[in-house]
């Protein structure tokens, strides 16, 4: 399993954060964390769940993607704003920043603390 990161200004990740548990994740997160500079950010595109269902159809493509999800891997999930910071935070980094959207993916930006 991931147990070093090479040293870089930025670490760009996709549909990595979905696939574990939080544990796993802020494992990554803090391997991430260790190889950056006091400037470095870890660049990630994931879906993010609405915190409460909704009914318009992008939420029901975010739902159905979650239960795919945990169908293909029991310790993965889709994440909500609320726990994507909740793991930042557990890493080391400042709360993630929502760069941008595209269609039910967001890039996501995690800065590490100084």
């Amino acid at each position: 399993m991931l147990t070093a990161v090479p040293k870089a200004d930025v670490h760009f990740m996709k549909w990595i954060l979905h696939c574990g548990n939080d544990e796993f994740c802020v494992k990554v997160l803090k391997n991430c964390w260790e190889a950056l500079p006091p400037t470095g950010k870890v660049v990630a595109v994931e879906n993010v769940i609405p915190e409460y269902p909704r009914t318009d159809q992008l939420s029901q493509s975010l739902f159905l993607m979650d239960v795919n999800v945990l169908r293909m891997r029991i310790s993965g999930k889709q994440r909500t704003r609320r726990e994507f910071a909740e793991l930042a935070l557990a890493s080391g980094f400042h709360a993630p920043k929502y760069v941008l959207r595209v269609y039910d993916l967001w890039l996501i930006e995690l800065h590490r603390k100084m």
